[in-house]
């Protein structure tokens, strides 16, 4: 995803405002940047929700082991 509001791994916040990726910026970017193109979004999207998923779980694992 081209812009700067991209997430910031492994914590998954926005690198600009330090909200929960994606943020709405990065929300209206995706839908732009995938306009026409729905099933290339969801595909996306499922990724990145499979990454952010295994990288929380590790935080949390970490956090909790602390």
């Amino acid at each position: 995803m081209s812009g700067r509001h991209t997430p910031l791994r492994p914590i998954w916040l926005c690198r600009v405002d330090a909200r929960p990726w994606p943020c709405g910026e990065a929300k209206l970017a995706l839908l732009a940047r995938y306009d026409g193109d729905r099933t290339g979004l969801v595909v996306l999207l499922a990724r990145l929700s499979a990454e952010a998923t295994e990288h929380l779980t590790q935080l949390d694992w970490v956090v909790r082991s602390t």
